[in-house]
């Protein structure tokens, strides 16, 4: 139930759309038209690890949320995807963790969640190391700012606010279910029978376009017999 949970963005009794598009109205988030819609996010269980991946260009998201893992990781990660999204139009791509960004993350999640954040401190912050290969500052930040959540009590107090818990919906009665079943069998029904109108329309323009040009080298072929003939008629 956890992982179909998840992938409905649902964890540890928060509803993460509903999060999502509070976070995007940040004034931090500095979102040009804010009638623009919040970017898609797509979330999947994860046994192993977690993490986030921004689709700038489509607006898109893809957070990977490791089921046994804090509520605090996932906003976290969220918050990072969703500043991706916001500024990708300023920074060409190999800028997108740049010193803007990560100004723009510590003033997002200092609004949202109410954190005491020093810019300045977490901008001096070197780069860590693991494993041999540089990591960008951008995820020492990350890091830094969940601790500060933690140290927050961030997690309980999203999980205690009513407008990020998830209500389940009402079970189903046996008529629901029968109309919910009929409406999604006439609903491919209808799918089917649109494609076989769009084939059907397809084809029968193509037909009448190889009769046009049928007709075309019909007239041609017609001129040619007529010269052939002509030729062989004794003078």
């Amino acid at each position: 139930m956890t992982a179909e949970l998840i992938r409905q963005g649902v964890f540890r009794g928060v509803d993460l759309r509903i999060l999502l598009a509070h976070l995007w109205r940040l004034e931090a988030m500095r979102v040009e038209d804010k009638r623009l819609a919040p970017p898609e996010a797509r979330f999947i269980c994860s046994k192993y690890s977690g993490g986030g991946h921004a689709k700038v260009w489509s607006r898109k998201i893809v957070v990977r949320v490791f089921e046994n893992g804090t509520l605090v990781s996932v906003l976290e990660t969220l918050l990072h995807e969703l500043v991706h999204c916001s500024h990708y139009m300023s920074f060409p791509k190999d800028k997108c963790h740049s010193e803007m960004f990560c100004r723009r993350l510590i003033a997002c999640a200092r609004e949202a969640f109410g954190l005491d954040l020093d810019t300045a401190a977490l901008l001096a912050l070197p780069a860590a190391r693991d494993g041999g290969r540089s990591s960008r500052r951008a995820y020492v930040i990350d890091r830094k700012i969940e601790e500060a959540m933690t140290a927050a009590g961030v997690a309980e107090k999203i999980r205690s606010d009513p407008t990020f818990q998830f209500t389940p919906p009402p079970p189903e009665t046996e008529e629901q279910i029968a109309a919910r079943r009929a409406a999604l069998a006439a609903a491919k029904v209808e799918k089917r029978a649109a494609r076989a109108r769009a084939k059907l329309a397809e084809w029968e323009g193509k037909i009448l376009l190889a009769r046009k040009r049928a007709a075309k080298w019909r007239v041609k072929v017609r001129y040619y017999d007529r010269r052939l003939i002509a030729a062989r008629r004794p003078l």
